[in-house]
């Protein structure tokens, strides 16, 4: 799996938009990727906040919207609002945005545990709070792929 950084700004939508023309621009997705994942994100929100005040979105939609399989973090340059995972009334402004792009159902599914799993873990916790991205990649590596 390819990791790829970008510092990201604007809005949510137009943060996300972003991303999915870049992954586009590569062939990582589908011309119709960008519809599926602001949608998916409107009706299903992915903002998680964390323990110590860690906040992260998890974006992503299907896999047939996805080519190839790659892991985008987006280092947010301004407030980023997203809507709660646990209450879509509510939102919260991320620290970074982990966008997942996996083309294999079975391995997205256990890709998404995984990594949902490991958001109780302490070290991976100090990870994203620092925004350390070669040790969140080394992690990721490790434990989760």
């Amino acid at each position: 799996m390819e990791f790829i950084t970008y510092y990201v700004n604007g809005t949510r939508e137009e943060m996300l938009s972003f991303l999915s023309d870049k992954l586009r621009e590569k062939n990582y997705v589908k011309e119709s990727y960008k519809q599926s994942l602001l949608e998916r994100e409107e009706k299903h929100p992915t903002g998680l906040a964390l323990v110590d005040s860690v906040n992260i979105a998890i974006p992503h939609t299907d896999t047939e919207f996805a080519n190839e399989n790659v892991f985008v973090i987006g280092i947010p340059q301004n407030e980023i609002k997203f809507k709660r995972i646990d209450d879509s009334s509510a939102e919260l402004s991320v620290d970074l945005i982990f966008l997942l792009v996996i083309n294999d159902p079975d391995r997205y599914l256990k890709f998404l545990s995984k990594l949902t799993e490991n958001f109780a873990n302490k070290e991976f916790l100090d990870y994203i709070k620092d925004k350390d991205l070669k040790k969140i990649e080394s992690f990721l590596k490790k434990y989760i792929f």
